[in-house]
């Protein structure tokens, strides 16, 4: 599966939300549109959603990942002897 750069996805989301308030802004007493901008601003949250989560999730992995690569101070090794 190729890497999918969140980062990236979530500036244009943050783009296209602005772009979405703006037209939104324009089209306000027109109602075919205003209902089609609805639905696209609605979409555009639910999938900043995903990528945030997405992104959290990363940063937990990252996280577990840079704990379990530390090295193992010396109070530690003398903790875990004592527990066998």
């Amino acid at each position: 599966m190729p890497a999918i750069n969140l980062e990236l996805q979530m500036k244009f989301l943050n783009d296209l939300d602005s772009a979405l308030d703006e037209a939104m802004a324009k089209h306000r007493f027109e109602d075919d549109k205003m209902t089609e901008l609805r639905y696209m601003h609605a979409e555009v949250l639910r999938a900043r959603e995903v990528v945030i989560r997405r992104l959290r999730v990363e940063l937990a992995d990252e996280r577990a990942q840079a704990v379990r690569s530390r090295p193992v101070r010396k109070s530690e090794e003398y903790i875990e002897s004592m527990a066998v």
